[in-house]
C-alpha cells in the first residue's frame, strides 16, 4: 500500500504527514475557518475537503477523545473546536489521530537518492 505524504516545513525542519495526519490537519482547518463559533457538520466538511464522510467521522471522534474538538447533539448539531485555533499544534492533531509526525528519510536513503517529496 502506497501511503502519500506531505512535508511541512516549520521551525523544526520538514516534517511527513500520513494521508490521515493530513485528512485531520485539514478538516481542523476547515472547522477553524468555516466554524464562525458555530458547529459544523462532518457532512460539510467532508464535501469541502472531498474526504470520505465515514473516514472523517472515525477521524473526529480521536479528535474528540483527545479534547481537541467537542461535538454538539441535535438539529444544527455538529462539531467545534475546543480552544482558540491559535491554541492547537499540528502536533497536537497528529498525536490525536496516532500518527506521530516524522521526519523524512536522509536522501541517501531513499531510492537513488531522490529529494524529499
Amino acid at each position: 500500500m502506497v501511503t502519500k505524504m506531505v512535508i511541512i516545513i516549520g521551525k523544526a525542519g520538514f516534517v511527513r504527514l500520513s494521508a490521515r495526519g493530513r485528512y485531520a490537519v485539514m478538516a481542523m482547518a476547515d472547522l477553524a475557518g468555516y466554524g464562525g463559533g458555530l458547529p459544523k457538520a462532518l457532512a460539510d466538511i467532508a464535501q469541502r475537503q472531498v474526504i470520505s464522510l465515514s473516514y472523517l467521522e472515525q477521524i473526529f471522534a480521536q479528535l474528540r477523545r483527545n479534547g481537541l474538538v467537542k461535538s454538539v447533539r441535535g438539529p444544527g448539531g455538529g462539531y467545534l473546536l475546543a480552544r482558540p485555533p491559535a491554541e492547537t499544534a499540528i502536533a497536537d492533531i497528529m498525536m490525536a489521530v496516532n500518527e506521530p509526525a516524522r521526519e523524512p528519510r536522509p536522501a541517501a536513503a531513499r531510492p537513488g537518492g531522490a529529494p524529499a517529496p
